[in-house]
């Protein structure tokens, strides 16, 4: 008895326990605008092919990447769809407000379960075993892949309505009512044997079942509009949230996700993070997180909202540096001081400007000298005696010696201004101070050891042990105010300016610019390159990313909290780490493929040895219209990324088999790894026309027997024609025979013109007709 009191104090207890923080994610939208059929969207599915499905109140919609619709035809579906889902043999199961209907990829197949509109209108649709599951206001209908069989036990209280269904591991059927005043019963289960009905009173959170889920410790979910509940195999427990809830599901790893109206909460480690909503998606209405854990959010009013989890922010104004110690724990600096991703407290130092690792603590140059702090956040060691205390960049070779720069660099209307600038090279047993012109920013090593130091106003410097080379404006360096310096995985050494990026193979230097259409500023202010090669370049007005020859825009409208980049940071795992002004972004590069498709080009045969096509793309992720493409044709090399959306390919070989390819690139790099692809067939050579007997100028009398040739490979006829009159035409190909006969003496004598013209198919939309013609004079 006690353990039932307790129990019953715990059913009237809310479970409140959040993380401190949300989670916020950069989302993207679609709409009518992009192809859906409406903007109410009422159910979200993924197939086995990995296709979203979505169902609205004005249609159904598929995207692959590429969105397309279906409306209502010849009353084989209604517009109201409620539920999706895929049964045996791939067919897709849509339950609408007037039924259910079955699309097996061709055709529609309607089906209903009597007159009664209640018995009809379609609240679930669950796949189960070899059927499927349809609930309705009447029962539930199931279908066994032979025959309908309806439940509406009144022991299940199932004829009250059935808004939601489960199968658990142990072969238990669970029901989730459809909530009324007359009847209490919310959740009944049945064994095989006998039904269980739970209420209220047993700790269910009032409502209709919404959705019934079993988690990977068997574990029970249910939600209502009041709130969730679980139970463990003897008891409920209940949740409630501060709005009403309207869905519920469950991710690749296990953890269970609540929709609110106006809020998205994910339950992990025993508490409740939030994930943020776009304020547009503040009237949600339905959830479903896909294969790769991405998650869309369907919405009354405004659409469909998508969030793969790539772009993750994070509310941290001026970010200055980013780095990460040993041990992989990521280091932020700010205009106040520097704090530690995990950590909450800020240690306040002022501004920082460069942070470098060593084993689990890192260096921290700001503008009241250099420092070291632990994992814990404490300043363990700090270097005294420099020339100046504004200390600009710290960096430590592979040889582990520390380079310092320190500086007053001041920069206004009047021009710019350097004092007390130096370099400081500190080893376990020297320290060098090495007076400068100018204030140093930035400092790498390259692949053979050199250190490149970047100032600002005096341009470059590479020193190769007490050798100095400077480079500026004169010997080909962008700009002399040098922002950032980054080695890449050739060698090549990038260096950020206040003009542009330049780059150095090691003999000249190439500019990359706002003029070269390769960069969005040309106030650069932070390189950085990533695991796949690509190179990032922070500038005042966003990132420009420079990939195989072609630079895409990463900016404010891909999830940055501000355009004005001012840190740059690539961790071990690979993802990208992007201090700005006004926030923290981290970009994780998601994997899923972008679909291409080709819109219009020859098939079949061709009758040209040139052929032009034109292709689009899409992805959940990146807007088509920031797609790059690449194509080729039949075994060549594929053509350089391009945004252009169409290919002219001419000089095609004649009398052969061709095929032209094409796939998409989306911003995170990957590829159609299944690319568009068309055959066809190239027959653009004329028809052989060739009179070989009589011979030209010949003397001719009586019946000539007329020979030659009229042949090809898609032949339709030829013609003998004398001085412009048909004589004789077939449908018969010759080669090198008898092509007719002309009675000469129904001729006038004299000279006459014998014209022999062939003709071959039209084969397709493509081909083109071609005609040869031979003529030759006789007497």
């Amino acid at each position: 008895m006690r353990r039932a009191v307790i129990h019953l104090l715990l059913f009237s207890l809310p479970i409140f326990c959040y993380a401190l923080e949300p989670e916020i994610y950069h989302w993207r939208s679609f709409s009518r605008l992009d192809g859906l059929a409406g903007n109410d969207i009422r159910t979200i599915f993924q197939d086995d092919e990995g296709r979203i499905w979505i169902g609205t109140s004005s249609g159904l919609s598929l995207f692959d990447g590429i969105w397309r619709s279906f409306p209502s035809r010849y009353d084989t579906i209604s517009n109201e769809i409620h539920s999706i889902c895929e049964g045996p043999l791939g067919r897709l199961w849509i339950g609408t407000d007037r039924g259910v209907a079955v699309f097996d990829g061709r055709s529609w197949q309607s089906i209903t379960f009597g007159d009664d509109p209640l018995g009809n209108y379609v609240l679930f649709a669950v796949p189960d075993q070899d059927g499927v599951w349809i609930g309705t206001y009447r029962g539930a209908n199931h279908f066994d892949g032979r025959a309908w069989k309806l439940w509406n036990q009144k022991e299940g209280y199932l004829y009250t309505g059935v808004r939601s269904m489960l199968r658990d591991s142990s072969g238990q059927l669970w029901f989730g009512m459809e909530a009324s005043a007359l009847y209490s019963v919310l959740i009944s289960r049945f064994d095989g044997r006998k039904w269980t009905r739970y209420t209220v009173t047993d700790g269910l959170p009032e409502g209709p079942t919404l959705k019934l889920i079993e988690d990977r410790e068997g574990r029970i979910w249910m939600a209502t509009p009041m709130g969730v509940g679980t139970f463990d195999g003897m008891n409920w427990s209940k949740m409630t949230f501060s709005d009403e809830v309207v869905a519920m599901d469950i991710d690749p790893d296990g953890r269970i996700w609540v929709l609110t109206r106006s809020s998205l909460m994910r339950y992990e480690g025993g508490k409740w993070i939030e994930v943020l909503l776009p304020q547009q998606a503040q009237k949600a209405q339905s959830l479903f997180i896909d294969r790769s854990g991405g998650i869309w959010v369907g919405t009354r009013e405004n659409g469909l909202f998508f969030c793969d989890r790539t772009v993750r922010i994070h509310l941290i104004p001026d970010v200055r540096a980013i780095s990460s110690d040993g041990s992989g724990r990521i280091w932020i600096g700010t205009e106040s001081g520097i704090r530690s991703l995990e950590g909450e407290n800020v240690i306040s130092i002022g501004q920082v400007r460069s942070i470098c690792p060593e084993g689990d603590s890192v260096w921290v140059a700001f503008k009241g000298g250099l420092a070291r702090i632990d994992g814990e956040g404490r300043i363990i060691e700090r270097i005294e005696g420099l020339p100046y205390e504004d200390v600009r960049v710290v960096y430590r070779d592979s040889a582990g010696r520390m380079w310092v720069g320190v500086g007053l660099f001041v920069s206004g209307p009047g021009g710019i201004a350097n004092r007390f600038s130096s370099l400081i090279l500190i080893s376990q047993s020297d320290r060098k101070v090495y007076p400068l012109d100018a204030t140093p920013s930035s400092i790498v090593e390259d692949k053979s050891g050199g250190i490149w130091v970047g100032t600002l106003g005096g341009g470059l410097a590479k020193i190769s042990g007490d050798r100095w080379l400077w480079f500026n404006r004169k010997n080909g360096l962008p700009g002399d105010i040098v922002t950032s310096l980054m080695c890449d995985d050739m060698g090549r050494i990038w260096a950020g300016t206040t003009q542009g990026v330049g780059i150095f193979d090691g003999m000249r230097w190439k500019t990359l610019s706002v003029f070269t259409k390769d960069l969005l500023d040309n106030r650069v202010q932070s390189i950085a390159q990533d695991n796949l090669g690509r190179i990032w370049v922070g500038t005042r007005e966003g990132i420009s990313v420079i990939w195989d020859g072609v630079s895409t825009a990463f900016t404010t409208v891909d999830g940055l909290p501000s355009n004005d980049v001012t840190s740059l940071f690539v961790d071990k795992i690979g993802r990208v780490w992007v201090g700005t002004s006004a926030g923290l972004a981290v970009y994780s590069r998601e994997t899923r493929e972008p679909q291409t498709r080709i819109t219009s080009g020859p098939r079949g045969v061709i009758g040209t040895t040139s052929a032009f096509f034109e292709f689009e793309g899409g992805d959940a992720d990146t807007p088509s219209e920031e797609l790059l493409f690449s194509w080729k044709m039949d075994d060549g090399p594929w053509s350089q990324l391009s945004p252009v959306r169409f290919a002219n390919i001419p000089y095609l070989q004649d009398k052969m088999k061709h095929t032209f390819y094409v796939r998409a690139y989306d911003k995170n790099g990957n590829f159609d790894s299944t690319p568009a692809s068309v055959s066809f067939y190239v027959n653009a050579a004329s028809p052989v026309a060739d009179i070989t007997d009589p011979i030209r100028d010949s003397v001719v009398g009586g019946t000539v027997s007329l020979k030659g040739t009229a042949y090809d490979d898609d032949f339709r006829d030829y013609t003998l024609e004398v001085d412009g009159v048909p004589l004789i035409r077939s449908e018969k190909p010759v080669r090198n025979g008898l092509l007719g006969e002309w009675d000469t003496r129904l001729s006038a004598d004299g000279e006459h013109i014998l014209s022999l013209k062939v003709r071959d198919r039209i084969e397709g939309l493509f081909d083109v007709e071609h005609e040869s013609e031979v003529s030759i004079k006789l007497t």
